[in-house]
């Protein structure tokens, strides 16, 4: 693994996020107000698609009423649109957490460490994936590892000492789009849909969130002097 630092406008402010999967899950996290927000969008989406016909209509006011059913039926029909892809997502991370587990979605791992030896561990342990580079580090607290895929993920992991010389580590896992398309998701469906539109996948993510925690939870045999992990057989680094 690539340990240097790449630049931070590699990481969307949706991947930074704390993600709780269980408000996800609770029917009355998502309001009315969200879906009509999205339909909003969508009918917003769909005038600005029709606006040569409004333009057309207020040039010739004899037309608008021949353009304004057509403007209207692809405002709503959009609007609806919008609303069953973001019902869509939302259906999709609840069977996502039924077949895998909410930890598929959000670890956490409680070490035997001070803050500064579990961040070390840590970065012991992304640094055992295949295909990823450090992204951002925050000494002891946050570190996010970008990982090579179709689409690329980027791992965040948290750090918080909880006393008695143990620390939690929160091990979350997204999808990495552009900021074009971070821009467009959110323009769309909002905050919300968005942590799920980058969560709902094939279960890579899944996979990610576990390597790394089984990584973590082989903190006995963890070496912190030479920082490699250490099997009957040697070191597997």
């Amino acid at each position: 693994m690539r340990r240097q630092h790449q630049s931070t406008k590699d990481i969307n402010d949706a991947e930074l996020e704390v993600f709780f999967p269980l408000q996800y899950l609770d029917p009355s996290y998502f309001k009315l107000r969200d879906f009509a927000a999205v339909f909003a969008r969508g009918a917003a989406f769909g005038i600005a698609i029709n606006f040569p016909l409004i333009v057309l209509g207020l040039v010739t006011p004899d037309l608008m009423p021949v353009y304004l059913p057509c403007i209207t039926a692809t405002a709503c029909i959009l609007g609806i649109a919008f609303c069953a892809a973001a019902k869509g997502f939302q259906k999709a991370f609840t069977m996502g957490v039924s077949l895998r587990g909410i930890d598929a979605y959000l670890t956490y791992e409680d070490v035997k460490l001070p803050l500064a030896k579990a961040y070390e561990l840590c970065l012991a342990a992304t640094s055992q994936i295949h295909e990823a580079r450090i992204l951002r580090c925050i000494e002891g607290r946050l570190l996010c590892v970008r990982v090579k895929a179709q689409p690329e993920r980027t791992i965040v992991i948290r750090l918080d000492g909880i006393g008695r010389g143990i620390t939690r580590i929160a091990i979350d896992c997204v999808k990495h789009v552009s900021l074009p398309q971070a821009l467009t998701i959110r323009s769309c469906w909002g905050p919300k849909f968005e942590q799920l539109v980058l969560r709902v996948d094939d279960g890579l993510n899944a996979e990610l969130i576990e390597e790394v925690a089984a990584l973590i939870r082989e903190t006995p045999n963890w070496d912190h002097i030479y920082e490699g992990f250490k099997t009957l057989q040697g070191s597997r680094r």
